[in-house]
């Protein structure tokens, strides 16, 4: 593969520089070329200058396919997750905020966990931690692997925010 301006490189001996793209070719005397490549990093861009000796094409997602070359499945997975996981947050599910407990909560999520039958109906009045409830029993049930089906049923307004 020819590197030409707009081509994805990476250097050779400075793997902690990442992917960059050709920003510009120059070629010097005796046919020598060298090639401007702009990096980011932490946000910044900065732009650093390399012989074609030390530059190394990196191929397209289309260049790969047409090669027959492939991630393995699991680092697959594994980078569609990474990309998945911001577009499901949006709402803030998965942030790391603390929740206060509440004395109530937690007697009812103790009396779900340790009754026989779990055949529950939670409903109090509006602000007392309902969702906060079920979601410390849902992931308790699935923790202990004891959680086959589980039915929510909720206003209309709310269905989306169990989905996620």
């Amino acid at each position: 593969m020819q590197i030409k301006k707009n081509t994805k490189v990476k250097v050779q001996y400075r793997p902690e520089m990442g992917t960059g793209t050709v920003l510009q070719v120059a070629e010097v005397l005796d046919g020598y070329t060298q090639f401007d490549v702009v990096f980011e990093k932490d946000g910044k861009r900065f732009l650093e200058t390399f012989p074609q000796n030390l530059l190394t094409p990196v191929a397209d997602i289309f260049q790969r396919y047409q090669n027959n070359e492939s991630d393995h499945p699991t680092d697959f997975f594994l980078k569609q997750l990474a990309c998945q996981l911001p577009l499901e947050n949006m709402g803030g599910e998965l942030s790391n905020s603390k929740t206060d407990l509440l004395p109530h909560q937690i007697l009812l999520t103790h009396q779900i966990i340790s009754a026989r039958r779990r055949k529950f109906l939670i409903a109090d009045e509006v602000g007392l931690g309902k969702t906060i409830e079920v979601g410390m029993i849902i992931k308790e049930l699935l923790a202990r692997g004891e959680a086959k089906r589980i039915l929510i049923i909720c206003p209309a307004g709310l269905t989306v925010n169990w989905q996620n």
